[in-house]
């Protein structure tokens, strides 16, 4: 566990900077301890943000415990003042004897979060502006 807590870096990122764009491999984790991160998709060269995470909320967990790249955006909304830990520590550490007899747990509540918290609500939003632009170009 303390692997851990010396594996984390302090952070500050300013508002409007991407830290992850679509299609792109993480090689960090963000944990939010003051200002806010948006996620969305891009559409028609449109980027439309659907979900705001604020204090406590972690980005790229799941990207870089599974080794996945990304599916939406990710983009800094306030000031972001927290922790990073890169994702070749934490692969280290879930690998880790010490840490074994919990890793599995880890991962599957990684996997959890993000698709109740991240990706099951942002596709959903996704699709539903889709329909709106089917809509929309069905009057025409």
């Amino acid at each position: 566990m303390t692997q851990i807590l010396v594996s984390l870096e302090p952070r500050q990122v300013q508002a409007e900077t991407v830290v992850f764009g679509t299609n792109v491999e993480t090689h960090e984790m963000f944990f939010i301890n003051s200002g806010s991160i948006d996620i969305g998709f891009e559409l028609n060269n449109k980027t439309k943000f659907s979900l705001r995470l604020f204090k406590g909320g972690v980005v790229g967990a799941f990207n870089c415990t599974y080794n996945e790249k990304t599916i939406f955006i990710y983009k800094v909304k306030s000031e972001f003042k927290g922790l990073t830990i890169r994702k070749i520590n934490w692969l280290n550490i879930l690998q880790n004897d010490e840490f074994h007899m919990i890793s599995n747990v880890v991962k599957q509540n990684v996997s959890r979060e993000y698709f109740m918290k991240i990706k099951n609500k942002v596709l959903l939003e996704q699709s539903k502006y889709i329909k709106q632009l089917k809509n929309r170009a069905d009057t025409s």
